[in-house]
């Protein structure tokens, strides 16, 4: 603001909504802040046509102007000289002080046809960019982590891979030598003993994972639905596939343990039906556990009404939980043709009882009257 002699001319420069900005040439004195770059360039005009010359530095301050007030400023006539009008200032006593001066200029001509001096739009403007870079710092972070953990899971894959394939090839190697011969060898069972412990653990992971991906397409909430959307039915087809493998082993590796102990005079009746009790209940569990995935026939429950107005709006959001349920629902869809084959057939096909048979050559006593059920 100026005096009437305009020894401190100031210029207003109406901004958006109610806002105003005004530039006074000098250094930021208590309450005013700094002017530089496109908004100093542009002062220097205006302050020049004032009856300065060009200053090197700039103040701006801001003001919020009342609605009436701003259309009293457009539509009564103002008081005043060369292009100024009055304003008047209060002591703090209220009596009159002084009558100061005030130009307005729009603010396409402030700032040469750009949008007016504005601090508030040059600081938000400011933040946002930070924040924008600090975004795409975040989303690189979390795209190397993202790559770090399917590469770890890749890794943790081909190694349960690689045991129990590695583990199988082992243990029919030497359970077709067995069967060539009718007897395990002493090298052949010391290369096989160890292996049930692994096929077992192996065995008790895939379930584990599998009965997860059972829990999934049982989804009953908005978020339950976004995880079975997520569900990899390939990597359900790579455990049911393995859960193949390991039941075939633990068949196997029975059958090599029976042969073994006959060998030794140390099989009993109670071991033959341990160890065909131990098979059923592994072929047991994997058939529950695939019964627990094709029966799935939930429904999503929606999000409440206010949760969907925050987020999407009420529109938005009901067509969002109609989507991600859509999503879930056609998962759920392909995973259970993966999993209906094997539970038909694979589980057959691993054959468990017929690989125990009750022969003269596997007991001595009560197990050779002992037959198993197929």
């Amino acid at each position: 603001m100026s005096t009437p002699t305009f020894e401190v001319p100031v210029i207003l420069v109406r901004t958006a909504g109610d806002q105003v900005t005004v530039v006074a040439p000098g250094s930021p004195r208590p309450g005013w802040g700094p002017l530089a770059g496109a908004g100093l360039k542009a002062a220097r005009g205006l302050l020049r046509e004032a009856g300065r010359r060009g200053p090197n530095s700039a103040s701006v301050r801001q003001f919020t102007m009342r609605r009436e007030d701003l259309s009293a400023w457009d539509a009564l006539k103002r008081l005043g000289k060369d292009g100024y009008s009055y304003g008047t200032l209060q002591s703090q006593d209220g009596k009159f002080a002084k009558n100061v001066s005030i130009k307005e200029v729009s603010p396409a001509r402030a700032m040469g046809q750009t949008p007016g001096i504005d601090p508030m739009a040059l600081a938000n403007a400011a933040a946002l960019a930070q924040i924008h870079s600090a975004i795409e710092h975040l989303t690189e972070r979390i795209e190397d982590l993202t790559d770090a953990v399917e590469w770890t899971n890749d890794f943790l894959a081909a190694w349960q891979e690689g045991e129990v394939l590695a583990a199988l090839d082992t243990i029919v190697e030497v359970h077709t030598r067995y069967r060539d011969t009718g007897k395990v060898g002493t090298v052949d069972w010391a290369r096989v003993v160890n292996l049930e412990h692994l096929l077992k653990s192996q065995h008790r992971q895939i379930l584990k994972e599998l009965t997860r991906v059972a829990d999934r397409v049982r989804f009953r909430s908005f978020e339950e639905a976004k995880k079975a959307g997520r569900l990899d039915q390939h990597r359900v087809s790579d455990l049911l596939a393995l859960e193949s493998y390991v039941l075939r082993g633990l068949a196997c590796h029975g059958e090599l343990t029976l042969v073994a102990k006959a060998q030794s005079d140390e099989l009993s009746l109670e071991q033959v039906e341990r160890a065909t009790k131990d098979m059923r209940t592994c072929v047991s569990d994997a058939g529950k556990v695939a019964v627990k995935i094709t029966s799935a026939r939930t429904r999503m429950r929606g999000r409440g009404w206010f949760e969907q107005l925050m987020t999407q709006g009420l529109l938005g959001g009901a067509l969002r939980d109609e989507a991600v349920e859509d999503a879930a629902r056609a998962k759920r869809r392909e995973i259970r043709k993966v999993v209906e084959p094997w539970q038909l057939q694979a589980l057959d096909q691993v054959g468990v009882l017929a690989l125990l048979p009750a022969t003269p050559s596997y007991a001595s006593g009560p197990c050779e009257e002992f037959e198993l059920p197929v």
